[in-house]
């Protein structure tokens, strides 16, 4: 019966438990409530066997067999002892299996879990105090506290491969440090980790990234040199041409544009397309600045030859401004100048007219004196030219502003004048002279010339020796006034 007993308690004690992670305190009480009960369970079965040992007594009683101490002593440390192997062999087994789990999950970088799972491991189990160190490099690690991670890595040797993840370590601080723009100190790491992965090219990218931002701050030389010496790392190359490209369009912005052009045409050459388009975008620039100059015959010969944007339009202000210039010429009677201005923009609204006006008024401003008894002038206006003249009057010019002049007011002047009382004067043509007969008061008599609107006559041969007779003052195309300097009075002569 003790047997089957004892049997029955180690096959309870060797039962499937359920699996529970609890702290050490937790163990400990259940420790102690379990010692109870197999103290209590060897009590009922040594009270069983005295019963059944009474009962099976000669004359029916139950003759009670006593044990002695010791041996009681032996049956109770025996079930102690049992159930101590039995509670410590299932702390073993959980901790094997909390070791392996943790492993795993070490393996698998779910650091968290990992670390739960080894606090269920004893300290002294395996490798436990290893791993837990591996694992807070992990931390450190996953932090991005790459120096406290490298350390830790560092010291623990050759366990596991603790060497390689000090090197990762290295590697993705420099990558952090590339990120966030500490290219030098990324550098150095990636130089020293030397043939690992892509660390050769990641040193190269910090150049290339640094280059990137001088050029961006239009340090254009420092980029440069950095592109120069990455040789045919990715876009290197094609990289120095952007930065002289940008170089360029800084001239160009500053408004260099003779150097910008040059600059966009060598690029040009070189193959960069977008260099073509500046080239044009140089001279249409200068062009624009020429106009807001009013330097207008030069941002008319550069528009001239550019088929750009609003070329067409830009060409028509600066003729439009140079048509204004010329008309302000024109209205101070700086004919000579006016002249070659419309004359620059034939074609331009009404340029080829004030052109030949020009010519006229300028003739007709430089009427010549008389050199001979017959009193030709060379330099004067034909008739024809007067009528010419005449004939953009009300229109591009007040008759005013030209009857009077040297050459024209003897046209002007050609008919029958009659004023008051028998003041009279008749202008014609004799042949190939003029002449002049009239009852008007004078000085003397003598060959006439006009200066300014003023007869001078004087005698032959003595130019010099004239004097201004009278002076004329246009009212109407048949109104004049006539100063006359003997006596003088000014009167007024209506044409006949």
């Amino acid at each position: 019966m003790k047997k089957k007993d004892a049997k029955e308690t180690v096959e309870k004690a060797e039962k499937p438990k359920k699996k529970l992670f609890v702290k050490k305190e937790k163990v400990v009480k259940e420790k102690a409530v379990k010692e109870k009960a197999v103290k209590e369970k060897a009590v009922k079965e040594k009270v069983s066997a005295d019963k059944l040992a009474e009962e099976a007594a000669p004359g029916g009683k139950k003759e009670k067999k006593r044990w002695p101490a010791w041996k009681k002593a032996v049956v109770i440390c025996a079930a102690v002892i049992g159930a101590a192997i039995i509670v410590v062999g299932g702390l073993w087994i959980n901790a094997e299996v909390n070791y392996n789990k943790a492993v795993e999950l070490v393996e698998a970088e779910d650091i968290a879990d990992a670390d739960e799972s080894l606090q269920r491991v004893f300290s002294f189990y395996k490798d436990a105090p290893e791993l837990r160190t591996y694992i807070s490099a992990m931390y450190y690690e996953d932090a991005q506290k790459f120096d406290n991670a490298k350390k830790v890595y560092g010291g623990l040797g050759e366990y596991r491969d603790a060497a390689q993840k000090a090197i990762e370590t290295d590697y993705a601080h420099a990558n952090q440090l590339l990120d966030s723009d500490k290219y030098d100190e990324a550098k150095a790491l990636f130089v020293g980790l030397d043939d690992y992965s892509q660390a050769k090219a990641m040193a190269q990218e910090c150049d290339y990234r640094k280059a990137t931002v001088w050029l961006d701050d239009e340090d254009f030389e420092s980029a440069r040199v950095f592109f120069k010496s990455l040789g045919d790392y990715k876009d290197a190359q094609d990289m120095i041409l952007e930065t002289d490209f940008r170089e360029t369009v800084t001239w160009l912005d500053a408004g260099d544009f003779k150097e910008a052009k040059r600059g966009f045409e060598k690029l040009a050459r070189n193959g960069l397309e977008k260099a073509e388009e500046m080239v044009l975008e140089s001279d249409y620039r200068k062009a624009l600045e020429l106009i807001e100059d009013a330097k207008w015959i030069p941002a008319m010969l550069t528009l001239e030859k550019l088929d750009y944007k609003d070329a067409g339009d830009q060409l028509t202000n600066a003729k439009q401004g140079l048509f204004n210039q010329a008309l302000g010429e024109f209205d101070r009677k700086q004919y000579t100048i006016a002249r070659v201005n419309f004359d620059r923009i034939a074609g331009f609204k009404r340029s080829v007219e004030y052109v030949e006006l020009c010519d006229l008024l300028e003739q007709a401003d430089n009427f010549a004196v008389p050199k001979d008894e017959k009193n030709e002038w060379p330099n004067g206006l034909t008739r024809i030219e007067y009528d010419r003249l005449v004939s953009f009057a009300g229109d591009l010019i007040e008759m005013e502003d030209f009857v009077l002049k040297d050459a024209a007011i003897h046209y002007f002047l050609i008919g029958n004048w009659d004023g008051p009382g028998s003041k009279m004067m008749r202008m014609k043509i004799k042949g190939d002279s003029w002449r002049i007969t009239h009852r008007m008061p004078q000085f003397f008599s003598g060959y006439f010339d006009f200066r300014d609107g003023v007869c001078y006559i004087f005698k032959k041969d003595k130019y010099d020796d004239g004097k201004d007779t009278w002076r004329f003052t246009y009212i109407d195309d048949d109104t004049i006034e006539i100063y006359c300097f003997k006596d003088e009075k000014t009167y007024t002569m209506k044409r006949d």
